[in-house]
């Protein structure tokens, strides 16, 4: 051997075939917890709305129907962006009440409006999407959290 400093072919293959291998692990691991953030964040949102919801309901003896936020109405103690996030923007949102009960739900895509104009609403859309399209998070007045055709939420 002379006196060249460096690597052989075969110890940089084998650091590729190790970096390969650890991508290999790593990539389907971190798909989990994208979509594991992207319900989280449905969740959360929807927690505001049950807790404005309950406010309301104690002052007013009725909850508030409202429909798709932003789109359709604003819900009383809630301001226009308050429920903007990464995946979902507001209009993502929407919520039916009546005078002994409501549910919200959370679409990844508006039922009216033009776009979810959320920075990675596309992440949301792909993620959130089954066999039949159609997919959605949904809260009721006694704290109950659902989902709609997605597998692997934690909610079903």
């Amino acid at each position: 051997m002379s006196g060249k400093k460096g690597f052989t072919l075969v110890e940089l293959l084998v650091a590729i075939i190790i970096i390969g291998v650890l991508a290999a692990v790593a990539v389907p691991l971190m798909r989990g917890n994208v979509k594991r953030a992207i319900i989280t964040e449905a969740v959360s949102a929807l927690g505001t709305i049950r807790t404005l919801q309950r406010a309301y309901f104690v002052e007013n003896g009725s909850y508030q129907n409202v429909g798709e936020i932003g789109t359709s109405g604003y819900l009383a103690g809630l301001s226009q962006g308050d429920l903007d996030g990464t995946y979902f923007s507001e209009n993502c949102y929407c919520v039916s009440g009546g005078p002994v009960n409501f549910i919200a739900y959370c679409f990844p895509f508006p039922i009216l409006s033009e776009a979810n104009t959320a920075p990675k609403a596309a992440d949301a859309q792909k993620a959130l999407q089954n066999s039949t399209g159609f997919s959605c998070i949904q809260i009721f007045q006694d704290g109950s959290i659902v989902s709609m055709g997605i597998p692997g939420s934690g909610y079903e």
